[in-house]
């Protein structure tokens, strides 16, 4: 596999406006269906009077966190996590497959 930057193009809808004004997104196929996951699911609680967008955040993450133990220790988990998020705001990297 094959590592390359990629800067933002245009600025897009995304799921929070704090991603919105990230500097470089990443293209790889599993993250654009991810984020309009995630769009999906943060335009309906902000639109749904019943829900929480705050709330929302924490379900999506408690969610995501229960599934990835299915097949992850914790400790690897935790590491992962911790990875990410040092990387937040720094130049994101793309796994591409191929050439």
């Amino acid at each position: 596999m094959r590592m390359t930057q990629v800067k933002r193009a245009a600025p897009a809808a995304r799921y929070s406006p704090r991603i919105q004004q990230q500097e470089k997104f990443i293209v790889a196929g599993e993250f654009d269906v991810a984020r309009q996951c995630i769009s999906q699911a943060m335009q309906q609680a902000a639109q749904d009077p019943a829900m929480s967008p705050e709330v929302m955040d924490s379900a999506l993450l408690q969610t995501l966190l229960a599934g990835m133990l299915a097949t992850r220790t914790r400790k690897d988990l935790a590491s992962l996590i911790e990875f990410q998020l040092e990387s937040v705001g720094e130049d994101e990297f793309v796994v591409t497959r191929g050439c």
